[in-house]
């Protein structure tokens, strides 16, 4: 018999997990029970404190689910009431708006909440959180239209700090082809920094330009030859 397991009663009452191997021998025409036992102690509390730790990691990420997709009803609900109102004002369905700024404002709050439902939607997509993998939509944007609309929505933030943005155009409208949900992310927080590191009263210059030698990032639609 060799390798099962046994719990030991010492003499000070202490109570040990033991391993055991025994095994049958004969010796001068007697047969002898030879016993060896090894203290697994420290090991079995190991084993159960990873055991543990697995049940209160599977709970915890039942929780996660459990709240994300709770954070799905309770985030998608007002966010689409938003952009459907907004979009009602912008297109002055209920009668016509006599400043121009009020528009400008639904047009605002427009992307505000799509690009706020769109970062939604990936938080709310377990299996990509869990792989560690996001889409990447790609199509072609004014990338200084894109600016121009994050600089709004951060507005408030640049008045309040009483800073000066200047915007350093290109000689001609720069398209560019990516995923506008991510980039309009990154100039979010580019701004964001600028914002917060710019000394009061400061100027923010924004520069856009393509590369001299940099390749058209567009699928071509005419053979390479021609």
């Amino acid at each position: 018999m060799e390798n099962f397991e046994a719990r030991a009663h010492l003499a000070n009452g202490q109570i040990h997990d033991t391993s055991l191997a025994a095994t049958k021998i004969r010796f001068m025409s007697n047969d002898y029970i030879v016993t060896v036992g090894r203290d697994i102690t420290q090991q079995k509390r190991q084993q159960k404190d990873l055991e543990n730790s697995i049940v209160a990691a599977e709970l915890a990420n039942r929780s996660k689910t459990d709240f994300l997709t709770n954070m799905s009803h309770e985030l998608r609900t007002p966010l689409n009431a938003i952009i459907g109102f907004s979009s009602l004002i912008s297109e002055q369905v209920h009668g016509e708006i006599t400043a121009p700024k009020y528009i400008e404002y639904a047009d605002d709050i427009q992307d505000a909440g799509r690009h706020l439902l769109h970062i939604v939607n990936d938080l709310l997509d377990m299996s990509r959180i869990e792989a560690g993998k996001i889409d990447i939509y790609l199509e072609a944007f004014d990338i200084l239209e894109t600016y121009e609309q994050i600089e709004r929505l951060l507005r408030e933030r640049i008045i309040e700090e009483g800073l000066k943005t200047t915007i350093h155009p290109p000689s001609q409208p720069l398209l560019v082809w990516a995923d506008i949900s991510r980039t309009k992310q990154i100039m979010i927080n580019l701004l964001s920094n600028a914002i917060k590191f710019t000394p009061k009263g400061g100027e923010i210059h924004v520069f856009a330009k393509a590369k001299d030698d940099a390749p058209s990032p567009f699928p071509s639609k005419t053979p390479a030859s021609a």
